[in-house]
């Protein structure tokens, strides 16, 4: 099959199968079968530094949004230590917040993973320096 040429993040290739509709069959794209014509794309330095920076610009930013959800939870039980008639009300809103921060301990995980690829791709990309 011939290689298939368009610029980085704006064309996708056509289908291997041409009497199948690209709706119904969509194969994966082998890097051989992609040719980048856009200077100083794939194989700068300067993109994987900037790639890795966004992405843990992304982590910095889940963590601001992790430290504010765990704030509203924190004012959640104050509140409803305050307004609460019964042991029941306060139990149910302690379980939600137990479950809220199970969810966000997982995500804590899944961002340290995220950084942890982002510090391999850099290393072995020798752009570390």
């Amino acid at each position: 099959m011939a290689k298939k040429s368009f610029g980085c993040r704006r064309a996708y290739p056509k289908s291997r199968n041409d009497d199948w509709p690209m709706h119904i069959y969509r194969p994966a794209v082998r890097p051989e079968d992609i040719v980048c014509r856009a200077k100083n794309c794939c194989d700068s330095k300067t993109n994987v530094r900037n790639g890795c920076a966004n992405v843990i610009a992304s982590i910095a930013l889940a963590e601001a949004s992790v430290a504010h959800i765990l704030n509203a939870e924190g004012e959640k039980i104050q509140k409803t230590l305050e307004l609460a008639s019964e042991p029941g009300e306060v139990i149910a809103v302690n379980r939600s917040v137990s479950e809220t921060v199970r969810h966000i301990a997982r995500l804590e995980q899944i961002l340290c993973e995220k950084l942890a690829l982002a510090k391999e791709t850099l290393e072995q990309s020798h752009c570390a320096d």
